[in-house]
């Protein structure tokens, strides 16, 4: 897939892009600014894949396809994960697997369009779609904190057959809720907002994930009363994501804050640093006004914790018997007599049960692209981090009941 060039030069057979031609923009912008339509219709945890399909007929008519450093190392998790079809169990866990597959070659094509893309998709642009999908996501909390018990039938639902509605993880992406919430739960949990996502944990894992992107259109647009306006959204945008509870959103917040804060201070940028305390300052505030200490410390000691902890220690035991292939697909979880409640799980544990080894594949790749893409690229890094914050809003990284998903 790799080039020296990105266009086909004048005089290109029919069917190449030409000289000075660009990859469109809008597959990119209607994908995610288009989130709230998709939503409406309840295809939104499908979009990637038609997308995908998109940007590949227009790099097909490239004379020629440029990819990130390390990208060989990503293909070959993905040939390796693939591989553990044949570990599949019954017919019916083919359409599961099939789309979680999907949903990984859509987040790669999206990666290879960007990549090949630079000239129309700049730093300003990207960041700005993103922004949008940023601001999308927080309205979607602010939504569900006003209707906690809220369900939306979507269209999609009114015409898919009963066979199909009556499987839950089908039934979720096409009848909407608004939180993360079982009022028939062993545990008295409050509701937790996931719109416009299924999980709480995909709503966490989005919001900090975009959160820089964020601020890079904030250094965009400086002097401009957007910046004004967007730095607002920014503070009240804390209260929803604090009343997620979702403690892997603080702990990842919380180290990329010091992160940002060390390298701030090697390049001696005293109002970046002072910046950043003020926006840390804020959201203490703003914990501090909101009730959710006890709830967090209630979470914390809850089952909960130890249901989860459980479900680390039985997926890392599972890889054993199968290290090489996983699973490819969901395996039960050895449950106690007393109900978990339901919770999305980690990326790794899926990842870890469903595909063995190849896990190891995959951090590595995005470790290695993140740190190397950047020589003679600097867009190339928050490029591949765009890519896995649409993974990661995919319901792949949901869990049910019985068991924990890829």
């Amino acid at each position: 897939m790799a080039g020296v060039a990105a266009h086909a030069p004048a005089g290109a057979p029919p069917g190449l892009l030409r000289a000075g031609d660009r990859l469109p923009s809008w597959p990119f912008t209607l994908a995610f600014a288009g989130f709230p339509l998709w939503w409406f219709l309840g295809i939104v945890d499908f979009i990637w894949i038609p997308m995908a399909v998109v940007m590949v007929l227009y790099l097909v008519r490239t004379r020629a396809t440029l990819t990130p450093r390390g990208t060989g190392v990503w293909l070959l998790f993905l040939v390796w994960a693939g591989c553990s079809v044949i570990q599949l169990t019954a017919a019916g866990q083919l359409l599961v697997f099939g789309y979680r597959y999907a949903i990984y070659l859509a987040c790669t094509v999206l990666l290879v369009y960007l990549f090949n893309n630079r000239r129309t998709l700049t730093d300003r642009f990207v960041s700005g779609v993103l922004t949008i999908w940023w601001l999308i996501t927080v309205l979607g909390g602010a939504a569900a904190m006003l209707l906690p018990t809220a369900v939306f039938r979507t269209p999609l639902s009114m015409i898919l057959p009963g066979s199909l509605l009556g499987n839950p993880w089908i039934n979720h992406m096409v009848i909407r809720r608004f939180n993360q919430f079982n009022p028939d739960s062993y545990f008295e949990l409050d509701p937790r907002p996931s719109a416009p996502f299924l999980y709480t944990n995909n709503w966490g894992n989005v919001y900090s994930l975009l959160i820089p992107f964020v601020l890079i259109h904030l250094m965009h647009i400086r002097g401009t009363k957007r910046f004004w306006l967007l730095s607002a959204a920014l503070v009240l945008s804390a209260v929803p994501a604090i009343v997620t509870l979702n403690r892997g959103m603080f702990i990842g917040l919380g180290i990329a804050a010091v992160y940002a804060a060390f390298r701030f201070a090697l390049l001696r940028d005293l109002r970046a640093i002072l910046a950043l305390a003020t926006v840390a300052a804020i959201g203490v505030g703003v914990w501090t006004l909101l009730p959710t200490e006890d709830s967090l410390a209630a979470r914390t000691e809850s089952r909960s914790t130890v249901d989860r902890a459980t479900l680390y220690v039985q997926a890392v035991e599972a890889v054993r018997d199968s290290p090489i292939l996983g699973y490819g697909r969901t395996i039960e979880e050895r449950t106690s007599a007393t109900p978990s409640a339901p919770r999305a799980s980690s990326g790794w544990c899926s990842c870890r049960t469903a595909s063995g080894r190849p896990c190891c594949s995959w951090v590595g790749s995005c470790s290695h692209s993140c740190c190397r893409s950047g020589g003679g690229t600097p867009a190339a890094s928050p490029r591949i981090r765009c890519c896995s914050s649409a993974r990661l809003s995919s319901p792949t990284t949901g869990r049910s009941r019985t068991g924990c998903r890829s």
